[in-house]
């Protein structure tokens, strides 16, 4: 199985800019999917705190990231590796059978996809996950069937199992743990730290300091949902009692 080992991934030695940027200067540019993709632009300050180990507290070890190249959690996952210094493994074709192997050659201690993935991989070689420490499952959403939190719970006996409602315009949106999936399905989980949520007209609104910029020359729609430091998401969303998300539109 082809894939790309980035280990150690610590910076090398360079001359400083004769400028050095600013933190609301551009540094990214991530596009989402769907049929008219959009170039998010993320600005340094967001860039570093999405990497930041406090985002998605997670050991150093291996990781093995189950995203196609080209999408944008592929980025942010090497991000979060560099960050901590950490080994970050990118098969060239991120199938379940590559991903199994991956983890058993590598021992990782790490897998994060899409929920279709993680599927594709209990369903190929679970036996192989055995050193895995951390199984995160990762969406733009619906809400990840507790069911299948159950399954990769089974799977991986040693490990904590997290979902995550995550997309490039905010990052982290939510974090949910398995054990509370099982007592409250449907559940996205509760805002993830620093990020605040509010419904207006039933809809989701998210603020918090890993925002994105705007849309990559396309000011119309970023004036169409990114206001006075809000990300209008346009998704239809509830908020129960002790602050779980809920998305209800389908």
């Amino acid at each position: 199985m082809r894939h790309v080992v980035l280990s150690e991934l610590a910076a090398a030695p360079a001359e400083p800019p004769r400028q050095p940027p600013e933190e609301r200067d551009p540094h990214l540019v991530l596009y989402t999917g769907g049929e008219d993709p959009r170039g998010v632009v993320l600005a340094h300050r967001a860039s570093v705190l999405r990497a930041h180990p406090g985002s998605r507290p997670e050991p150093r070890g291996a990781l093995v990231c189950g995203f196609p190249p080209g999408h944008w959690a592929r980025w942010t996952a090497v991000l979060r590796q560099w960050r901590s210094r950490g080994t970050v493994v990118l098969p060239e074709h991120p199938d379940p059978w590559a991903l199994c192997a991956a983890v058993r050659e590598h021992r990782a201690e790490r897998l994060v996809c899409g929920p279709a993935t993680w599927q594709g991989v209990l369903d190929a070689a679970p036996h192989h996950l055995a050193t895995l420490r951390l199984a995160d499952v990762e969406t733009a959403g619906p809400a990840v069937p507790p069911r299948l939190l159950e399954a990769v719970r089974t799977a991986t006996p040693c490990a904590r199992v997290r979902a995550f409602l995550s997309t490039p315009e905010a990052g982290d949106i939510a974090a949910l743990d398995h054990a509370d999936a099982r007592s409250l399905p449907g559940t996205c989980g509760r805002p993830a730290p620093d990020v605040d949520v509010r419904l207006a007209h039933g809809k989701l609104w998210v603020r918090g300091p890993a925002l994105f910029d705007g849309y990559f020359r396309d000011k119309r729609a970023t004036d169409a949902v990114l206001r006075d430091g809000w990300f209008r998401t346009g998704r239809a969303a509830r908020l129960d009692e002790d602050g779980y998300l809920y998305l209800t539109d389908r």
